[in-house]
């Protein structure tokens, strides 16, 4: 067997593992279990073939195997993350398959965005927050003024 197959048998067992658990596990920190499971049968996998004498090309089963790994987390995070998947979703949860506008905005900016990023803010000390004033901090000041230098590095014109 050559090391790509094996490197998609490997990528497919780290599947079955990452599926197993989040169905065992109500409550799962997904990427975080992405990435502590992705190690297993890569690692499983080279000591294997290391200690039973059979000839496996490390770069290339490495290579397959972490490109397999990287496309994963990228589709894993768009489901996870999708704004838009999370609307269709609310959409069919409801009877008639019907949100108000409305409903949706303030589900999602007031109540998911914004709420929680100032929220956020203030718990990390980038805000702090008096008198219904939100007040930028010294440690704000310092952290933003590394994302705009970074921003003009970059010629980034929009953020967030």
């Amino acid at each position: 067997m050559n090391s790509y197959s094996i490197g998609i048998i490997s990528f497919i067992l780290f599947m079955i593992i990452l599926i197993c658990y989040t169905n065992l596990k109500k409550k799962v920190p997904i990427f975080r279990a992405i990435l502590v499971f992705s190690f297993i049968p890569y690692i499983l996998t080279l000591f294997l073939y290391y200690f039973m004498s059979y000839n496996l090309s490390f770069w290339s089963y490495t290579l397959l195997y972490c490109f397999l790994n990287i496309l994963s987390y990228f589709v894993f995070y768009a489901l996870v993350k999708s704004v838009s998947v999370r609307i269709l979703i609310d959409l069919l949860s409801t009877s008639n398959f019907l949100l108000t506008y409305n409903a949706i905005l303030d589900d999602y900016i007031l109540k998911d965005s914004f709420s929680r990023r100032i929220d956020l803010l203030i718990e990390n000390g980038m805000i702090s927050m008096s008198s219904n004033n939100l007040i930028l901090t010294k440690k704000g000041k310092n952290f933003i003024f590394i994302i705009i230098v970074i921003q003009k590095l970059f010629q980034i014109k929009f953020s967030g």
